[in-house]
């Protein structure tokens, strides 16, 4: 949120004023202006979010154990489960599979 706060208060207010001059509506102002603004902020915020929602194995690990329920199951626990049944062929089929979300 405090990104997105950021974003906004770096969109110029000359371009909303502008805009009005040359007879934009608000949803075009928002469209032309304010969205073309934000959309670097936007995908920075997206990335980052997928990014981090690889790190939540620890706290999962943690409550629930090497086998959780299979509703939190997560390619992290097998990865795991894996290296610690020294089943290397799967364990490297897994760190591609997540290499490819990961890209």
């Amino acid at each position: 949120m405090i990104l997105f706060l950021a974003a906004l208060q770096n969109v110029p207010r000359e371009l909303y004023e502008a805009a009005y001059i040359d007879g934009a509506g608000p949803g075009q102002r928002f469209i032309n202006v304010t969205l073309v603004h934000i959309v670097p902020t936007a995908f920075f915020v997206f990335i980052i979010s997928i990014i981090n929602s690889f790190k939540v194995f620890r706290e999962v690990y943690l409550i629930s154990g090497s086998y959780p329920h299979e509703s939190i199951y997560m390619l992290q626990h097998y990865m795991n489960n894996m290296f610690m049944a020294l089943d290397y062929q799967k364990l490297s089929a897994a760190a591609v599979i997540t290499a490819l979300v990961i890209a």
